[in-house]
């Protein structure tokens, strides 16, 4: 299996009692495989909200 770099970017804010994040899962689309014939996601992006209580 050939070598690989994936890149993640990730931003977070704390608001008062609850934080978001925004992140970016392999940032620039890099096309590898984790496991033999698995291949892995493409780019992703997310969005986290959490509260503490």
């Amino acid at each position: 299996m050939p070598t690989y770099i994936s890149f993640y970017l990730a931003y977070s804010v704390q608001l008062g009692w609850a934080r978001a994040k925004l992140a970016v899962d392999n940032r620039f689309g890099t096309n590898y495989e984790q496991f033999v014939g698995l291949p892995a996601m493409n780019r992703r992006f997310r969005f986290e909200l959490r509260a503490e209580f």
